[in-house]
This record gives C-alpha cells, structure tokens and sequence, in this order.
C-alpha cells in the first residue's frame, strides 16, 4: 500500500481509475482496485452450479418434511443441520443437473418392500410390507414421507424440475402390504399435469418412540412415468 504525501487536489479519498485511496490515521494511502470478481462461465462452472441448484431443491423439500428434518439432524453425517446434511449425503448423486433414483431421503434405516406405485394430479399412493429386520415395528404408528421430483415438462416454459413433498399416517405391517397415499389439492394437482416423468422417493418414520430412537426406513425411489 502506497502513501501519498503530497496531495494536489487536496485530500483525495475513494476511486479513482485503477487506484483506490483511503484516509487512514489522517494519512492517505494508495492502493491498486483489483476489480470486481467474474462468475466463470466455462462448461465446468456452469454444470456445477447447476448441480448445486438441483441439489438445493431437493434438499429444500425433503426438509420441509418435519420427521425427515428430525432425522437428519439427529443423524451422525457431518455436515451441520439437516439442511446441509441432505445436500452432502445426496450432491453427488446429481446427474446432468437431474435428481436421480440414487439421491436419499432418509440417511439409512431399516428395510421395506414396496409395489403399486401411482402418481395422479389427485394423489401418491404405494404398497409396503416391512422386511424381516423391521418386524418390532409392525403395528406401530408411522409416517408416510413422499418427495416427488418431477421431470420432463411438457412445455418448454415450464421449470425443468420441480420438487414436491407429502406426508400421512400408516400402520405397517410385516405379515400383509400395506397401501398408503397422500392427497394433493389443487394446486399440486396441476403442477404434477405439467411433467411427463417423476421419480417418487418414500420412506417412513417414527419419531415418537417411548425410547427416545427415532425408528425410519431407508429411502426407496420408483421412476414412473405421467
């Protein structure tokens, strides 16, 4: 840092050109402006903050489920809140800026067996059945956790993606399946009209327990298309 110590026009402050002078101590000093800082726009920078944007969506959404919030905040996956947790669990698995069948609703748990996947401007509905290493929580009281990315719009217009979420009450069992659904007004009805693909992620939950642990599924996603 330059100081001037004769100055001309008097006492000079703020930019000028290329130089920057600043009043420090009743003494002015002269520095060079480095300029503003560019966002790059070579392939690799764009992809990634693409990448990042669809990350940040689904993190978004799966957080705004409250027992999927809990989850993760209590998980041991380093990263902060929950918020930043989903996105460290699920940014690599990202592909060409789309959510993926990879991408993770819930951090690991227990396993389920699902069928009967249907999505509709109307409702999200599957079929569960507990696997042998979830029996002790057949009868309990569970969550359902939906998150519905939606891909493929039909108008060029339209959002490229679009990350929905729902959630409902079920009882699963390990000895039948269990059909469960949740049900979408209006307006969630007609964003689901403006896809022609969706992967639909699902996985259960329990926070209530008379223990304190939290009892979850693993995170299951179906590709279906609309």
């Amino acid at each position: 840092m330059g100081r001037l110590l004769k100055p001309v026009l008097g006492r000079a402050s703020g930019k000028v050109g290329d130089l920057v002078f600043r009043i420090i101590k009743g003494k002015v000093y002269i520095t060079s402006h480095i300029g503003s800082n560019k966002i790059s726009d070579s392939p690799r920078c764009v992809n990634n903050r693409s990448r990042f944007s669809t990350v940040v969506k689904f993190a978004k959404t799966v957080n705004n489920l409250p027992d999927l919030k809990h989850i993760w905040n209590k998980s041991r996956i380093k990263g902060g809140n929950s918020y930043s947790k989903i996105i460290s669990k699920n940014i690599k698995s990202i592909s060409d800026n789309l959510i993926t069948t990879s991408n993770k609703i819930t951090p690991d748990g227990f396993s389920v067996t699902i069928k009967d996947v249907t999505l509709s401007k109307s409702k999200i509905s599957l079929s569960f059945i507990l696997d042998i290493d979830a029996v002790s929580s057949s009868g309990l009281n569970f969550k359902s956790n939906f998150v519905i990315a939606l891909s493929v719009p039909i108008e060029t217009d339209i959002e490229k993606i679009t990350v929905l979420c729902a959630e409902s009450n079920v009882i699963p069992s390990a000895s039948e399946y269990i059909k469960t659904s949740a049900d979408f007004d209006n307006t969630t009805g007609q964003i689901v009209l403006k896809y022609k693909k969706a992967i639909v992620f699902f996985a259960i939950t329990n926070t209530n327990t008379d223990n304190g642990k939290e009892l979850f599924s693993y995170s299951y996603a179906n590709e279906i298309s609309l």
